[in-house]
């Protein structure tokens, strides 16, 4: 179940409001928790058990490590850190590992049998992984105190509106909204303004384009010219912030609607000046989260040697959360390299060129990524970057623009564009604009009912990773 289906829209949240709304709010984080444990069920099935073990467990790290101290405090802490990680390494890269364990041992004339069918993966297993890390981290670090009732804690680590594709919200930034919150009106309208804004950058805009990229992605490589490359390249860029920003718009807005403030995720990333804003501004739950978690440990902030090595680590890193593939690890490799590039640039000369044409770079630099991720495998991301740099000429049966630009996608491509580069901060909205903007609101999501009802179904790309 996601929040752009039906049962969701017109059955689950409605009759959830219906019930979480006049409770008392003493029962509320109780209500919470059970529609967090049902809408898990509902998308995952029986695999609600990882979930249900997530929460009991770090639960009770949680509190063994903020009761402890000293050598025994640093082993409860690793021990719970090795537990999460052991669900997400079984789940999403045992596979892999035993694949990349035997294509080693083959370079000796070993040839065992690592092969395996790989395990169905929970949804969601990265994020809720990573935020209970963040926790069992910040009570090791006394930033904040274990939660003593499992209720309080298992509604916080399960929030439905986050659970299955973030942001990655940590118990600090809702500490206090998990002890005491309340239904404000005014909260719940701007929530809902978000959420239908966020189901029309899904349905009106990610999946059109999606249908675009998916099209241009699927030729044969003889087929694929100059032109359609840099427009799939760019086409997915924009499924990938639409499809992606529109969750996290969703997920906000349902959590203001609860009582919940979520920390943003996305700030217009493609009008960033350099792929290190690009990181400021992308994902910035997940991009906090290595820095704070990984990078700063590490010694990333220290001058010298050890700075680039904790870079590329981290992004490695970074690369294999999005997927078990060597596509990620090259992703992650590749995000490494420019981020050095522009630190070294930096630490030499002091400063990095701004401007349009830094803007123009950046985006550039940002697609050749996305080509990466897209494609099967390596090899097919390289011959599609080459053919958008001009290598190996299309055949005579190419596939024209004009078959994947028809006037509507063009239309849609040309609205993507405009919000994606639109400097919004400029507008000042009094209070005649806020009531143009919900106005408008109401006509997007009538429009995502009727895109909705005339679509197939199609799950948010986040879930895969």
């Amino acid at each position: 179940m996601v929040f752009s289906s039906e049962i969701f829209l017109f059955l689950f949240l409605p009759l959830f409001l219906l019930i979480y709304c006049p409770l008392p709010f003493r029962f509320k984080n109780t209500a919470l928790l059970a529609a967090n444990i049902l809408f898990y069920t509902l998308g995952t099935g029986t695999y609600v058990w990882v979930l249900l073990v997530s929460i009991a467990a770090n639960h009770v790290f949680g509190l063994w490590v903020g009761r402890s101290t000293g050598r025994r405090q640093t082993m409860i802490f690793w021990t719970a850190i090795l537990f999460n990680l052991s669900f997400l390494i079984y789940y999403k890269y045992l596979t892999f590992l035993l694949a990349g364990a035997g294509e080693f041992l083959h370079l000796f004339a070993l040839n065992p049998d690592f092969s395996r069918p790989a395990p169905t993966l929970p949804l969601g297993i990265s994020f809720f992984t990573f935020q209970a890390i963040s926790y069992i981290a910040d009570v090791y670090l006394e930033q904040v105190k274990p939660v003593r009732s499992l209720v309080d804690f298992g509604a916080y680590h399960s929030l439905f509106p986050q659970l299955l594709a973030g942001p990655i919200v940590r118990y600090s930034e809702v500490e206090n909204q998990i002890a005491k919150r309340r239904l404000d009106w005014a909260e719940a309208a701007a929530g809902l303004h978000r959420f239908m804004l966020g189901l029309g950058k899904k349905l009106l805009i990610a999946n059109p384009i999606g249908q675009m990229s998916d099209g241009i992605f699927s030729l044969p490589q003889g087929e694929l010219s100059t032109g359609t490359a840099w427009l799939g390249a760019i086409a997915y860029a924009f499924q990938v912030y639409y499809d992606f920003s529109g969750y996290s718009d969703m997920a906000i807005g349902l959590g203001r609607i609860l009582g919940f403030t979520f920390p943003e995720n996305f700030n217009q990333p493609f009008r960033a000046q350099s792929i290190t804003e690009f990181w400021r501004r992308w994902h910035m739950t997940l991009f906090r989260w290595l820095r704070d978690y990984l990078f700063i440990p590490l010694g990333g902030f220290r001058p010298g040697p050890r700075s680039y090595m904790a870079l590329v680590f981290v992004f490695i890193i970074c690369g294999l959360w999005h997927g078990a593939a060597m596509t990620y690890v090259a992703w992650g490799a590749y995000q490494a390299v420019l981020l050095a590039a522009e630190r070294y640039v930096v630490t030499r000369y002091g400063r990095i060129q701004k401007g349009f044409w830094a803007t123009v770079l950046a985006f550039i630099l940002t697609l050749f990524g996305f080509v990466v991720l897209r494609c099967p495998d390596l090899g097919a991301g390289l011959h599609h970057i080459g053919i958008m740099l001009g290598g190996g000429g299309a055949s005579a049966t190419a596939s024209p623009l004009a078959v994947f630009l028809d006037p509507g996608k063009l239309f849609v491509f040309a609205v993507a564009a405009l919000f994606a580069w639109l400097p919004v901060e400029r507008f000042k909205p009094g209070e005649r604009v806020v009531q143009l903007r919900y106005a408008a609101s109401l006509g997007v999501f009538a429009m995502s009912l009727i895109a909705l009802s005339a679509s197939s179904f199609n799950p948010f790309i986040y879930f895969r990773f």
